[in-house]
């Protein structure tokens, strides 16, 4: 069965590329483009792993990221910012942290680490 990545980014470009980069390399792939949507979402899905923005207009990242692992703890989650100096509690409640822009690769390598951490049974909540 396939890993579900949840992809939550205002910008519809983003969430299409991560879309077709995760689903060439074997995840399902569900995208939303807001936290409000997210978290309506994931009210029916199971999901292995979101990848989330950090700047959006409704509900920024970090809370978004607070309420999903309140709720689901064990689910890692990879923020991904333009911004290169977010606030040290904006990153409290996910497990990585990314640039936007930085090669796809880099991308790819974190989520599977996460996943693999995941699966080995030693992902913490920071």
């Amino acid at each position: 069965m396939l890993q579900t990545l949840l992809c939550i980014d205002d910008e519809p470009s983003i969430c299409a590329l991560h879309k077709l980069l995760f689903e060439v390399n074997g995840y399902r792939v569900l995208v939303a483009h807001s936290g409000p949507e997210a978290l309506r979402l994931l009210e029916g899905e199971n999901v292995d792993l979101i990848v989330l923005d950090y700047r959006m207009p409704e509900m920024t990242g970090d809370k978004v990221a607070e309420i999903i692992r309140r709720d689901r703890p064990n689910v890692p989650i990879l923020m991904e910012s333009a911004y290169t100096d977010l606030p040290e509690s904006a990153l409290k409640h996910v497990d990585a942290y990314l640039i936007k822009g930085e090669a796809t690769e880099n991308l790819l390598a974190k989520v599977k680490t996460l996943l693999r951490k995941r699966s080995n049974g030693s992902m913490h909540t920071q």
